[in-house]
C-alpha cells in the first residue's frame, strides 16, 4: 500500500484538475488544427507542435539558458526589493496615522504612473546595466504590495484590536503580534499581484539596451521574423511567472498555516 500511495495521490490530483487539463487540451488541439489547415497563417500563428520543437531546439543548443538565468536573477532581486519596500511602507502607513498622512498621498500620486512609461527616465538616471533593470522591477512591484499591505493593516478586526491592547504592552508589539498576522492575506495578495508585474517589467526592460535576457532574445527573434521562436520564449516567460507564483504560495503555506485558501 505504501508503494502505491504516491501514484494514487498523483491520480487524485489529476482527477481534481481534470477540467483544467481538458480545456487546455481542447485549445491546443483546436490551435493545431487551425494552423495545419491554414485557418490561421502558420507564419504568424505557428502550431503548438512547432513551438514545442523550437523549445526543444533552444534547450538542446543551450542558447536560451544564459538568458533564462539572467532574467530570473533580475526578477528575483527586483521582486524581493520591491516586496520588502512595499511591506515596510504599508505596515508603517497602515498602523501609524502620522505616516499615513505624510506618505500615503505621495504613494497614491505615484501609483497611477505606468511603470513602462518610466523606463526612459530610469535609463537616463541609472544606465542600462543589470542594477537599473532590478530597480525598474522593484519600482513596479512596490505599489501593489504597498496598497494591499496598507489596507490589511489599517482595517483589522475591532476584537483583535481590543485583544492587542489587553495583551501587548506597546503599539509596536501590537503591530508585530496582532496587526501583521491579521493582514497576512492582504499582504500575500499584493505580493502575488507583484509577480505578474515583475515578469512584465523584466521583459520590457530587456527590450531596450540589453545584450541578454528573455526580452533581448525576443527582440532578436522579431528582427528575423521568427514568430515560432517568439511564442516559444513567451511560453518560457509564462511558465517562469507561474513557477514564481507557485513558489510564493508554498512559502506562504509554510509561514502562514492559518490562511486556508492559499
Amino acid at each position: 500500500m505504501n508503494a502505491t500511495q504516491p501514484s494514487f495521490k498523483i491520480l487524485m490530483l489529476l482527477a481534481r484538475n481534470s477540467w483544467t487539463w481538458i480545456s487546455i487540451s481542447f485549445v491546443l488541439v483546436f490551435w493545431e488544427y487551425c494552423s495545419r489547415n491554414n485557418v490561421f497563417p502558420p507564419l504568424l500563428f505557428p502550431a503548438p507542435s512547432r513551438i514545442l520543437q523550437v523549445l526543444i531546439e533552444l534547450f538542446i543548443s543551450g542558447s536560451i539558458l544564459l538568458d533564462i538565468v539572467q532574467s530570473s536573477w533580475r526578477v528575483l532581486c527586483g521582486y524581493t526589493l520591491g516586496s520588502l519596500a512595499g511591506c515596510v511602507i504599508g505596515i508603517i502607513t497602515g498602523n501609524f496615522a502620522w505616516s499615513d498622512k505624510v506618505l500615503s498621498p505621495l504613494m497614491q500620486s505615484l501609483r497611477p504612473l505606468p511603470p513602462v512609461a518610466l523606463i526612459p527616465l530610469f535609463i537616463l538616471w541609472f544606465g542600462i546595466d543589470t542594477s537599473a533593470k532590478i530597480i525598474m522591477i522593484a519600482c513596479a512591484v512596490v505599489f501593489p504590495v504597498w496598497i494591499n499591505t496598507h489596507i490589511g493593516c489599517s482595517r483589522n478586526d475591532t476584537q483583535w484590536e481590543e485583544c492587542g491592547r489587553l495583551l501587548c504592552h506597546s503599539k509596536l508589539e501590537r503591530v508585530f503580534r496582532i496587526n501583521i498576522p491579521a493582514a497576512a492575506p492582504f499582504i500575500l495578495t499584493g505580493m502575488r499581484s507583484g509577480t505578474a508585474l515583475a515578469c512584465v517589467m523584466v521583459f520590457v526592460s530587456e527590450l531596450t539596451g540589453s545584450s541578454n535576457g528573455i526580452g533581448y532574445r525576443i527582440s532578436l527573434a522579431q528582427l528575423s521574423y521568427r514568430t515560432d521562436e517568439m511564442v516559444a520564449i513567451l511560453v518560457i516567460l509564462g511558465i517562469g511567472g507561474a513557477l514564481l507564483d507557485k513558489g510564493l504560495q508554498c512559502i506562504s503555506r509554510f509561514l502562514f498555516p492559518w490562511i486556508k485558501y492559499l
